[in-house]
């Protein structure tokens, strides 16, 4: 097909001009062709129980029209080389809108890069379901759309599968539906991730603000906790110490990643970024990899022995009357675990709790080093009122965490609590 004339601007989104049309364009197409193609599905109100509404094309390039239109009439002064906007507001189809109509009205993209999800929105089998804009992502916002809408597939952060795995007792029934549940963004609890992979396929992404995505290999049965890159990737795992069993991924540069991969324009003078990712690989299949940890995690205690705590922190959150793990012990004398209880557990005390939770404390134990163990006396709880601090994926932010609880770490150590720590025979 060729465009016949600048009066249907709108053809250029067709599908045999993939690779040489903007979004907008495809927006403009299916507004034409297929008006009544769904873009988006939005939660009604900011409670999901009210149901949810259908956004279609025609709807949405009408928006995008308008905003680019409203764009142009308030910027008639910015010269066309200083034509950059800044957007910062709730997350909700307003971002879209002004993304799409901002390329529209000719406005320039930041020096660095700007990350926009837009796979499910145009792909012909499937359509994204959006959460209410003003609440952070929870297991039980997940159970709670999934009880309002049809859903055949997730896309969320670990700590979010893990609580909805645990807090909504029809979680089995429904995985069963699903198509798929794609997890990026940190290691999923191990027990978790089993029974789902029992019952519906589960794969991870990755990649990165830097890098961008990195493409990975759809994970045979069984391998759900493994990583296998694209070789088109050349990926170059290196071992961070020999004998050390831990490998960091690190990217090259080359001229031929630059169409794909965000590195080459964030660092575009960088000729290897090193990730900080830390892997292990697998025992017997070469080329498959499970994330272990980052290099910024290392827990440097005050013996000089380090740890790396991300494992015991997985293992942890599966247990479902946990709702976060957190093992903190820069310079000190041993590492203490701070933890916060399931909401189902938030009328028994602190000794009752440790109970619950101790035989998940004795088998992550058994899989860490001596000097990484956790005895009953570093167990710490955290306040009800404050919680952890947490990225908007909802995983837990490590520093900003421990300094809420340096009070009570510190008196962990004060009030001669350590004892314990040179032997495993408190466990």
């Amino acid at each position: 097909m060729s465009v016949p004339n600048h009066k249907e601007p709108w053809l250029r989104g067709a599908e045999e001009f993939r690779g040489q049309r903007l979004l907008p364009h495809v927006i403009d197409y299916h507004a034409h062709e297929g008006p009544s193609r769904v873009f988006n599905s939005m939660p009604r109100t900011q409670n999901v129980a009210d149901g949810f509404r259908d956004v279609d094309m025609k709807t949405m390039a009408t928006a995008v029209d308008f905003m680019a239109w409203w764009l142009d009439s308030h910027s008639k002064d910015v010269p066309k080389e200083k034509k950059v906007l800044a957007y910062v507001g709730v997350a909700d189809i307003r971002y879209p809108v002004l993304f799409f109509a901002a390329i529209k009205a000719g406005w320039m993209k930041l020096a660095g890069t700007m990350a926009f999800m837009v796979i499910p929105t145009f792909s012909t089998a499937a359509t994204a379901v959006w959460g209410p804009s003003t609440m952070p992502p929870s297991g039980q916002l997940v159970s709670s759309i999934m009880n309002q809408t049809t859903v055949r597939a997730l896309y969320i952060p670990p700590s979010t599968v893990e609580q909805w795995w645990t807090c909504d007792p029809d979680a089995r029934k429904k995985a069963e539906g699903l198509d798929f549940v794609l997890f990026g963004g940190g290691p999923l609890a191990p027990n978790v991730g089993q029974k789902l992979s029992e019952l519906t396929d589960l794969c991870q992404m990755y990649g990165s603000i830097e890098s961008g995505q990195i493409q990975m290999l759809v994970p045979q049965p069984g391998e759900w906790q493994y990583l296998e890159p694209n070789p088109a990737e050349e990926c170059d795992m290196q071992e961070v110490e020999k004998d050390s069993g831990l490998y960091e991924l690190v990217l090259h540069q080359d001229d031929k990643f630059s169409g794909r991969r965000t590195l080459s324009h964030t660092f575009p003078d960088a000729k290897e970024w090193r990730t900080k990712d830390l892997f292990t690989p697998h025992p017997t299949k070469p080329g498959l990899w499970q994330f272990h940890s980052r290099t910024d995690d290392l827990i440097a205690l005050g013996t000089s022995a380090k740890v790396f705590p991300v494992p015991m922190e997985t293992a942890l959150q599966g247990d479902p009357n946990i709702a976060g793990a957190l093992v903190v012990g820069n310079a000190r004398p041993a590492v203490v675990l701070i933890t916060e209880p399931a909401q189902s557990m938030s009328d028994i005390s602190k000794e009752e709790f440790i109970d619950k939770i101790w035989p998940s404390v004795v088998e992550a134990n058994a899989a860490t080093p001596t000097h990484g163990k956790i005895s009953r006396s570093r167990i710490l709880l955290t306040d009800p009122a404050v919680g952890f601090a947490r990225t908007p994926k909802g995983t837990i932010a490590r520093k900003k965490s421990e300094a809420l609880y340096t009070a009570a770490i510190d008196s962990v150590f004060r009030d001669g609590m350590v004892s314990d720590n040179s032997s495993t025979s408190a466990f």
